[in-house]
């Protein structure tokens, strides 16, 4: 089975350890969409075709993501042309129960499973947050 765009639950989510909020609806007046970020189908092909989907392990090819438009505002941005503060459309992916990676001076727990979450610009078609939490949208 290969992973689907379809309807998933999403809800309003804040990752603050991350500096991210997304809001619970899409935007009212999303804006322009980047050639690759036209619909959900759309954003699922350009993620399986980059390297960080690889992150997500076998759930890439077995698990259905939900994928949404929002509105996305980061405290703390690292993509070119995200400013801080300012609201932006993106696409959201998340997968959830997959497998967590740890990057600091800890593992975690044998089979401790989370949330893989991916943003994209939809203006630019540019990924701008690849990150994996343990918890309800509240960080590590």
């Amino acid at each position: 089975m290969r992973g689907k765009p379809g309807r998933a639950t999403l809800p309003r989510v804040t990752y603050p350890s991350f500096g991210i909020n997304i809001s619970a609806i899409q935007p009212a007046v999303p804006g322009k969409f980047a050639a690759d970020a036209t619909s959900p189908a759309a954003v699922l092909a350009v993620f399986m075709d980059q390297g960080n989907a690889s992150l997500v392990g076998s759930a890439l090819h077995t698990e259905r993501p939900a994928i949404e438009l929002r509105t996305i505002t980061e405290l703390y941005p690292t993509a070119p042309g995200v400013r801080p503060h300012i609201r932006h459309a993106g696409w959201i992916v998340i997968y959830q129960h997959i497998r967590l990676v740890s990057y600091g001076p800890r593992p975690f727990p044998r089979n401790t499973h989370g949330t893989f979450v991916a943003i994209m610009d939809a203006a630019t078609g540019q990924w701008t947050n690849f990150f994996d939490y343990g918890g309800s949208g509240t960080g590590y």
